[in-house]
């Protein structure tokens, strides 16, 4: 992934930190930092899984 990017979204959570992010018609509102503590979650999950795994789902996902 482009490191700008990642830099991108680092510097607006950063900046945006206590602000609305995403919103559901104000029944559900997430901050910045709620999306960030999500991403982080995510990225902790993937680094877990095996690097075998991946080559294996892309595979499968290039054959449809």
């Amino acid at each position: 992934m482009d490191e700008s990017f990642i830099k991108r979204i680092e510097q607006t959570v950063k900046q945006n930190r206590d602000l609305p992010s995403f919103s559901d018609n104000q029944v559900a509102t997430l901050n910045y930092s709620d999306v960030a503590t999500k991403i982080e979650k995510i990225h902790i999950i993937f680094e877990k899984i095996p690097k075998k795994s991946i080559k294996r789902f892309q595979y499968q996902l290039s054959q449809n």
